[in-house]
C-alpha cells in the first residue's frame, strides 16, 4: 500500500510538471488575446463608423499587425529600419539601454540553441558533488588584478522559472555529454524526468 502511494505521489509529481508549463503558455496566450482585443478593438471601434465593429475585430486586427511586422522584418526593410530605429532609441537616455539589453535577448532566443545556450558543463562542488549548468558564451571574461578567465555560466534551477547566473573559472568547468535539452529536462524536473 505505501509504495502504491508512493508511486502514485511520483507520477502526480511527474503530471503536475508536464502540464504546468502547459498551464502557463496557456495563460499568457489568453492574457495576450485579451489585451490585443482589449487595445486594438478600443482603437477600432473609435475608428470606424457606429455598427461596423464587431467582436473580435480587435483580436484580429492585432494578429494580422504582428504578422505584417513579421514579414517586414524577414524582407530586405526590415533590417534597415530595424538599424534606424534602433540607433535612435538606444541615444535616449534611460530607455536606450533597456531597448538595447531587451534586443540582444530577443535576438539570443531566436537563435537555433535554446535561449542561445551554447554547452553543457558541470561543475564540481569543494564539498563534493557539483552542479549542472549552461555555458552563455564560451568566450572567457578577464576580470580581477591576475586577469583569470571566467566563463559565463547559467544553472537553472529545479521546479522553477529563475536560475542563477555565475562567472565560473573556466578550468573548473567539466563538459557533459548532455545535450542543452537533456539538461534542461534533468535539472528542471530535479531528476524526476529522467530515463
Amino acid at each position: 500500500m505505501r509504495s502504491l502511494l508512493k508511486s502514485l505521489g511520483r507520477h502526480f509529481l511527474l503530471g503536475l510538471i508536464t502540464l504546468l508549463p502547459l498551464g502557463l503558455i496557456l495563460y499568457v496566450l489568453a492574457l495576450f488575446l485579451r489585451a490585443a482585443e482589449s487595445i486594438m478593438g478600443g482603437l477600432l471601434a473609435d475608428w470606424l463608423p457606429p455598427g461596423w465593429y464587431w467582436p473580435g475585430m480587435g483580436l484580429l486586427s492585432g494578429l494580422l499587425l504582428i504578422l505584417l511586422a513579421g514579414v517586414l522584418a524577414a524582407s530586405w526593410v526590415g533590417p534597415l529600419m530595424g538599424r534606424w530605429v534602433g540607433r535612435r532609441v538606444s541615444r535616449l537616455p534611460l530607455l536606450g539601454r533597456v531597448y538595447t539589453t531587451l534586443h540582444r535577448f530577443f535576438s539570443r532566443l531566436g537563435s537555433d540553441t535554446p535561449a542561445g545556450f551554447r554547452e553543457v558543463v558541470f561543475v564540481p562542488l569543494q564539498e563534493g558533488g557539483g552542479r549542472i549548468g549552461l555555458i552563455v558564451d564560451r568566450q572567457p571574461l578577464r576580470y580581477g588584478a591576475d586577469g583569470r578567465a571566467l566563463v559565463p555560466v547559467y544553472f537553472p534551477k529545479p521546479f522553477q522559472p529563475g536560475g542563477d547566473f555565475e562567472l565560473v573559472p573556466a578550468d573548473r568547468l567539466e563538459h557533459c555529454k548532455l545535450s542543452v535539452d537533456e539538461a534542461l529536462g534533468l535539472v528542471l524536473t530535479g531528476g524526476l524526468a529522467r530515463d
